[in-house]
């Protein structure tokens, strides 16, 4: 491929759920959208049939239900909310598998 051609590592920086924007990719198995299961196949496909180098998740928190490790209340008044209504959430873990040495 292109990055062995030019002697430069592949990294991934964008990644949505399955079933976000319309499910471009289509859904194996049948999993929830927030889960986590979904992001753990596809960075194991990433790293072995890709062999990418790194790969990043570019909204580690966020408000909204299916987005994120970490979900937290946001408002205009209280930002980012107090960290005792943070909820981590599965996928926070299953990432944290394959970053832990």
């Amino acid at each position: 491929d292109l990055t062995k051609q030019d002697g430069k590592k592949l990294w991934l920086s964008e990644y949505g759920d399955c079933g976000s924007w319309g499910n471009p990719m289509g859904c194996s198995g049948n999993y929830e959208k927030s889960n986590g299961m979904f992001m753990v196949e596809m960075m194991n496909a990433d790293f072995v049939s890709l062999q990418m180098t790194a790969w990043l998740y570019w909204q580690p928190m966020d408000a909204h239900e299916d987005w994120g490790f970490i979900r937290f209340s946001y408002d205009a008044e209280h930002n980012w909310g107090s960290k005792e209504h943070w909820e981590v959430k599965n996928k926070y873990y299953l990432h944290a598998q394959f970053s832990r040495h």
